[in-house]
């Protein structure tokens, strides 16, 4: 019964899990830049832009990582960090890169699909999938994209995210213990190869 139902699902929706289109993209090249809002507890209101580029693979115990950059322009300082990604059966995996002794920690869940939560990092924070939805940017609107909200154990920080496929994240924001919030939208996305 339970493949019948698979099977009939597969051909009124056209797919499986299996063959979920890649809502987190990690090629070689791959460049997105978002401009960030950061409203200070005050009132006060900072905008800078954020960029990213996955710019080579790292080898590194035994497994594939790719290197991504970050940087920022503009304030309240400028901002630069590199991490190692990969993907693997249940999800994002990250190393941080200012640290040649940091060790792994799961980052992001996949395949995506409403109601999927996991623990992010050392398991302080928990992510669950609330849903498909569409996101309107710019004049631009993206399709079948899909939010995650993050939470910290105690509740005083959370993170909304939203995921389309084919460019990742494309929309965030996040609410701080001292009452600053930082939202950042998708300016640019230019895929790699």
């Amino acid at each position: 019964m339970r493949f019948r139902f698979l099977s009939l699902t597969i051909a009124l929706f056209g797919c499986s899990p299996s063959t979920q289109p890649d809502y987190y993209p990690l090629h070689i090249g791959d460049e997105w830049s978002w401009l960030v809002k950061v409203v200070m507890s005050d009132g006060k209101v900072m905008e800078s832009s954020l960029y990213d580029k996955t710019e080579a693979t790292v080898e590194k115990n035994g497994k594939t990582y790719f290197r991504m950059r970050f940087w920022s322009e503009g304030p309240p300082k400028n901002v630069e960090k590199t991490n190692l990604k990969r993907k693997g059966e249940k999800g994002v995996y990250a190393i941080n890169g200012r640290d040649e002794n940091a060790s792994e920690e799961f980052e992001f869940g996949l395949p995506l699909y409403t109601g999927a939560t996991w623990q992010h990092g050392k398991g302080e924070n928990t992510a669950t999938v609330l849903g498909l939805e569409r996101v309107e940017i710019d004049g631009k609107t993206y399709e079948n994209c899909y939010h995650v909200r993050e939470v910290n154990a105690d509740g005083s920080f959370s993170e909304d995210t939203w995921q389309t496929p084919k460019v990742g994240e494309i929309k965030s924001y996040s609410v701080f213990p001292t009452g600053i919030t930082v939202s950042a939208t998708l300016k640019e996305f230019k895929p790699g190869k």
